[in-house]
């Protein structure tokens, strides 16, 4: 998957289109604490995309987020809305958020780039993922451990032994 992907972060015509998806599913659940750079109309290519210009930092810029008042917590509470709208509810994710991939902006928001990992996922894979997220919000140990073999992750655990360590782990 990866050899296929990586010739595809380069396709800034599809990186351009996965940013006007992702953005436009985003405003449709009004998760309007995250934005995407616009990308101009007429002005992406295979070879080059031009956007608009966003005024922000990196997250682990600790001077500005002190200065500007802004909480890592509200900064990751952002994110994981996102992200769970992309991977849980639409099916359609940026792929590839890490600190690089993130800009802050004086507002609070967060501003999420390079959408060269953008990707869809199969449908079974994310009804499984939303009962994993769901069986992990019960606590149930076998509920939790059934959707990590629905997965396909196999951990050697015996069900009966698990305790609330494990439950803390995942």
């Amino acid at each position: 998957e990866f050899d296929q992907q990586i010739p595809m972060e380069f396709d800034f015509v599809r990186e351009s289109e996965a940013m006007t998806v992702i953005a436009e599913n985003l405003a449709k659940a009004g998760i309007r604490d995250v934005v995407i750079p616009r990308v101009i109309p007429g002005l992406a290519t295979r070879r080059s995309i031009t956007m608009t210009f966003v005024d922000g930092v990196r997250p682990d810029n600790a001077v500005a987020m002190k200065l500007w008042g802004i909480k890592p917590e509200t900064i990751a509470t952002a994110i994981g809305r996102a992200i769970g709208q992309m991977m849980l509810v639409d099916g359609f994710m940026h792929a590839d958020v890490h600190l690089g991939n993130i800009l802050v902006l004086r507002d609070g928001r967060v501003c999420l780039i390079d959408f060269g990992q953008a990707k869809r996922l199969p449908e079974d894979l994310r009804l499984k993922l939303c009962e994993f997220y769901i069986a992990l919000g019960t606590g149930h140990r076998l509920y939790i451990l059934k959707t990590f073999g629905d997965l396909g992750i196999e951990l050697d655990v015996d069900p009966a032994e698990t305790d609330e360590a494990f439950l803390d782990l995942v």
